[in-house]
């Protein structure tokens, strides 16, 4: 229900459909969602696991260009058959002293390295714990573009890897990944 969700920013700020600046849902207080495929879900006879993936952090989008001026709602889901997956694991250290980020932001891209971040498109996020340590599991094989990122409040920066190999059944091990 829209009507009891809220948000609140690191001040304190709560933010309603009914603040300004608040959340845009796009629709009336309780929401049903269809999920398109981009690609079918191959199910054999015997029957699958189905991952159904609801990014809470990509489905709120910013209007303008910061949280004070509120969000937009527009659901960020997607469904893989597990058996069909693998996924990136690694850690994400500061280039200077070698230390764990911790809660760094980890997205993996699909696109060209050779474009614009802007064209590339978003397979999944995740976050590093407090070893600086990630997983981002129910990736599709492939190759990708695993970006890190510093929170924000932590001077770090970002960094971009191209060509990360994914294989069902694998966990494609990146390394360590060194934020400026």
């Amino acid at each position: 229900n829209t009507d009891l969700s809220s948000i609140t920013l690191k001040d304190g700020t709560v933010l309603t459909s009914a603040t300004t600046p608040g959340i845009t849902w796009g629709g009336p207080a309780e929401q049903t969602y269809g999920l398109f495929l981009e690609a079918p879900l191959s199910v054999p006879d015997t029957g699958a696991t189905i991952i159904v993936d609801f990014n809470a952090g990509q489905s709120f989008r910013m209007v303008g260009s910061s949280p004070g001026q509120g969000f937009s709602f527009v659901p960020f889901i997607r469904a893989v058959n597990s058996a069909l997956t693998g996924s990136i694991h690694g850690t994400v250290v500061d280039s200077v002293s070698g230390v764990p980020i911790t809660d760094a932001g980890l997205t993996v891209f699909v696109g060209d390295t050779l474009q614009p971040e802007s064209t590339w498109g978003v397979i999944s996020t995740s976050r590093t714990d407090a070893a600086g340590a990630f997983v981002l599991p129910f990736i599709g094989p492939g190759t990708y573009i695993v970006g890190a990122d510093g929170a924000p409040s932590s001077g770090h920066g970002a960094v971009r890897r191209g060509g990360v190999p994914v294989t069902t059944g694998l966990s494609t091990d990146v390394g360590a990944l060194l934020l400026p």
